[in-house]
């Protein structure tokens, strides 16, 4: 974790001095001095904090998002903005007989079916899907009986 930029983001965005974010924190100036300048990381007892302090917005949002798709009973999955699988639910998981450590990261072009392959070709593809104004999908697609769960190599 690269603490420095954090720490100045947020200092930054809640219009906070060195020495108001070491008030606040409970350590001296010249110790937030050293982590923004990165020559002192955190001690391990102040990095929980420093993270929950320091947890951008967009984190905070893509973190909502990962714990709701965590709490679904149905199957769904989130990606992120290069498409790549970020979560998917249990349900999914043992639907499709995956281990989810081998796919998050990983584009998700590589798990389509046939069937979801065309409609993502049909619509323009990945990168016109926010053009077209699509930011959500709702969209079941059956595979056909021996179509393995990732059917291209893609």
């Amino acid at each position: 974790m690269n603490w420095g930029p954090r720490i100045k983001s947020y200092r930054s965005r809640n219009g906070m001095t060195q020495e108001a974010f070491a008030a606040h924190f409970g350590v001296d100036r010249t110790t937030v001095s050293r982590w923004e300048t990165g020559r002192e990381v955190p001690a391990l007892v102040y990095r929980k904090r420093l993270q929950a302090m320091t947890l951008s917005f967009s984190d905070s949002i893509v973190r909502g998002l990962m714990d709701h798709i965590d709490g679904l009973d149905s199957t769904a999955t989130l990606l992120d903005g290069e498409f790549r699988v970020l979560r998917t639910t249990r349900l999914h998981q043992s639907i499709l007989k995956y281990d989810p450590s081998t796919i998050y990261g990983q584009s998700c072009e590589r798990y389509w079916s046939h069937d979801m392959e065309q409609v993502i070709k049909q619509l323009g593809g990945l990168r016109n899907l926010r053009k077209i104004g699509v930011y959500c999908m709702d969209l079941t697609i059956v595979r056909e009986p021996g179509e393995g769960p990732f059917l291209t190599n893609r």
